[in-house]
């Protein structure tokens, strides 16, 4: 009979098991799979016309994360972040700066307004 003290041993959740490993993958920012960079995508209207953003709350809060100074600073951050994931074409490019602007403020604002209460 085969020894299978550790696959329990494993599933004990010790922190270098399997446990720690799916746990350390979910933190990731990068989807595993299409399935689960479908689920995070978060509709702006764009020239009035709404339209699928991905990681854009997982960008914003890194961006957030990262203190920068200036609102030009954290736009280009944002764009750049976004660009990772998202086809960004030329012509809209300032329309999708500016709502991704206003979804981070109405994010921050959000969150700071939870801190308060």
């Amino acid at each position: 009979m085969p020894d299978w003290s550790w696959f329990s041993h494993q599933w004990q959740g010790s922190s270098s098991g399997i446990f720690s490993e799916v746990k350390k993958s979910m933190s990731d920012d990068k989807p595993c799979c299409a399935a689960d960079a479908f689920r995070r995508i978060r509709q702006v209207k764009i020239n009035g016309i709404m339209t699928g953003i991905t990681m854009l709350d997982e960008s914003i809060a890194e961006i957030h994360a990262q203190n920068y100074g200036t609102e030009s600073e954290i736009l280009a951050a944002l764009m750049k972040k976004i660009r990772i994931y998202n086809y960004v074409p030329k012509s809209v490019e300032a329309e999708y700066a500016r709502a991704r602007m206003e979804e981070y403020k109405k994010v921050i604002t959000k969150s700071n307004t939870k801190k308060i209460e």
